[in-house]
């Protein structure tokens, strides 16, 4: 598995790829108009790639010295096998090398597998929005709001 920075020259086929891969119903999948605008645009697009197919990808705004990551997904089928750790750590090293000082990021309270990522990486929780994410079953649930510093 690699990491890879998609930009506007990717092929066609990644950024269909990405767009289908498989999650839970509750959690939000970017469709292809939302993944080629951020290969176009100032977001960051990190896919993992196993055997040419798109198997996760991750997306980041930089503004100044600051960033968003605003979805990490990676296919059902694969997670387990850092292949999230694999694009965060790829994420984070290129933001650093713009000279982002600060990351933010939320993340559903109920899903502490990615909040344990984020916190070997950093991250600290800096407080929560209440009932932020839709629930298939239609419930609500708060989202826990994290940031990274640079030392």
């Amino acid at each position: 598995m690699r990491c890879q920075q998609l930009d506007h020259q990717v092929s066609a086929a990644w950024i269909k790829q990405a767009a289908r891969l498989s999650s839970l119903a509750d959690e939000p999948c970017w469709n292809e108009a939302q993944l080629l605008s951020a290969c176009h645009g100032h977001d960051m697009l990190m896919a993992a790639i196993e055997s040419e197919n798109v198997v996760g990808y991750l997306v980041a705004a930089k503004v100044l010295d600051e960033a968003e990551i605003h979805t990490v997904l990676v296919d059902l089928g694969r997670r387990g096998r850092g292949i999230a750790k694999a694009m965060l750590d790829n994420t984070m090293v290129a933001l650093q090398q713009q000279g982002v000082q600060q990351v933010y990021l939320e993340v559903r309270a109920s899903n502490t597998a990615a909040q344990a990522l984020y916190a070997g990486y950093g991250f600290k929780p800096m407080g929560e929005r209440k009932a932020y994410y839709k629930n298939a079953d239609g419930s609500r649930e708060n989202a826990v709001l994290m940031q990274w510093a640079s030392a």
